[in-house]
């Protein structure tokens, strides 16, 4: 049978997802670039972290991290985290036109969010791991 590729790590993914999101980062689609990272960034906390925040509205969300560990990545980067929800609520709700720059801060925001919180080591060790081990040959 074919070999399933080994599933993308979610910030991996969530990397991807971001840069695919950039075609609507100009002002006309602005309101739907915001969506977009938002759900792109919930959903990366939601497979990296195991919480569940896609269907919570922000607050609730923000609330159910305060009962993470203080030793959780997403404790150190809540402020962050928030700020990036709150951005992207107020371009849903308010439907409030987040100027280019607004773009910009919210995509370096949630790009920098996702490189702090993964993980230091790798999960499973990569390839290159195992072959720079010199000695056995």
């Amino acid at each position: 049978g074919k070999a399933t590729p080994p599933p993308v790590p979610p910030w991996e993914k969530a990397l991807l997802d971001l840069a695919d999101a950039k075609r609507l980062l100009n002002p006309e689609r602005g309101l739907q670039y915001m969506d977009r990272v938002s759900q792109i960034l919930r959903r990366y906390i939601e497979s990296r972290f195991a919480i569940q925040s896609t269907r919570q509205t922000t607050r609730e969300f923000l609330h159910s991290l305060a009962g993470i560990g203080g030793d959780s990545p997403l404790q150190a980067h809540k402020t962050e985290l928030r700020d990036c929800l709150e951005q992207a609520d107020m371009a849903k709700f308010a439907h409030h036109i987040p100027k280019i720059k607004n773009l910009e801060m919210m995509e370096d925001a949630v790009t920098t969010f996702i490189k702090r919180t993964e993980p230091t080591e790798p999960i499973k060790p990569s390839r290159q791991l195992q072959r720079s081990k010199r000695g056995r040959s």
